[in-house]
């Protein structure tokens, strides 16, 4: 529990700074979200914890962008590789359903007396065209200069 620790206190160095950081803003946030609640706020005030949250936010989009730049160093080939594991689920589905199910069924039953396990192609393929849906519309995106406009 030494790693949860650090990030709270803030002891620990890159992305830990940046979640150390962002937690502060959330704290002060709450703080002005919780005293607009308690009476009336003027103008000013709005306009000062619309601010606040603007700031939040791009805080939590930095941690995020730091956290992802730090699992993109990580020499770690299953993070630095394809960071979602379901990439990896869907990877290793795809070479079960299609090479070593069909090259190897056969020898399995022959030698082992053993079936290998079917899965269903169908369920498996919806994944992997989802995912790279999701990867070809973020190219898009990006292409048009828009990936921050939401």
């Amino acid at each position: 529990m030494s790693w949860l620790k650090d990030i709270f206190s803030g002891t620990t160095k890159g992305a830990g700074e940046a979640v150390s950081a962002t937690l502060n803003g959330a704290g002060d946030a709450a703080i002005k979200i919780r005293s607009a609640f308690t009476g009336e706020m003027s103008p000013d005030k709005k306009a000062e914890i619309e601010l606040g949250l603007q700031e939040i936010e791009s805080k939590i989009l930095i941690a995020q962008a730091k956290i992802g730049e730090a699992e993109a160093k990580s020499s770690n080939f299953f993070i630095s590789g394809a960071r979602p594991g379901i990439l990896w689920i869907g990877a290793l589905g795809l070479f079960y359903y299609f090479l070593f199910m069909p090259i190897f069924y056969d020898l399995f039953l022959k030698y082992f007396d053993f079936r290998l396990q079917a899965i269903n192609g169908d369920e498996l393929m919806n994944l992997v065209v989802a995912i790279l849906g999701l990867g070809a519309y973020r190219t898009f995106e990006k292409s048009k200069g828009v990936q921050n406009n939401h």
